[in-house]
């Protein structure tokens, strides 16, 4: 299975035009099918009601408490 793998991965690059250029392309390209892949699994297993929720926190402006400190709050989204 090892042979047959790096043989997949030599020919793979034995038409591409440039390594790179190919590598880049297969990155897109299983990049692609994980995100898709995540993206089915979570609509048939997560309810629409979490989904709402998700959205509405991506748009909203949140509960944040009064006494709040903003420049801490600032701090760390920029550390992040």
């Amino acid at each position: 299975m090892t042979y047959m793998v790096l043989f997949l991965v030599l020919l793979v690059l034995l038409f591409g035009r440039r390594i790179e250029h190919t590598l880049e392309k297969i990155s897109w390209v299983m990049i692609s099918f994980v995100f898709l892949f995540l993206v089915m699994i979570n609509a048939f297993f997560i309810p629409g009601s979490v989904w709402l929720e998700t959205g509405k926190g991506f748009v909203g402006k949140g509960n944040f408490s009064p006494d709040m400190d903003w420049t801490v709050l600032a701090a760390v989204a920029a550390y992040a």
